[in-house]
């Protein structure tokens, strides 16, 4: 069941309230929430997505969070 990224209330894809944007379809559980989706999308789906963490033993950086300039690799 798709979630109203306005108020995140499970929505039924029957509803008449939906928008399309980017190629995806986006339902909403009333006309309030679709329209200020319509005014600005891309502060309800906020940045994108993280990147994929690196593989299984691949080597990351490591930064002390109390000392930001000490830097090392770790496995």
């Amino acid at each position: 069941m798709p979630r109203d990224p306005v108020c995140n209330m499970d929505v039924s894809t029957e509803s008449p309230h939906r928008f399309r944007h980017a190629g995806e379809d986006y339902f909403f559980c009333c006309e309030h929430c679709l329209r200020k989706f319509r005014e600005d999308p891309q502060r309800f789906l906020g940045a994108e997505a993280p990147p994929p963490p690196p593989p299984a033993g691949a080597a990351r950086e490591y930064t002390c969070p109390m000392h930001p300039e000490i830097r090392r690799l770790s496995l």
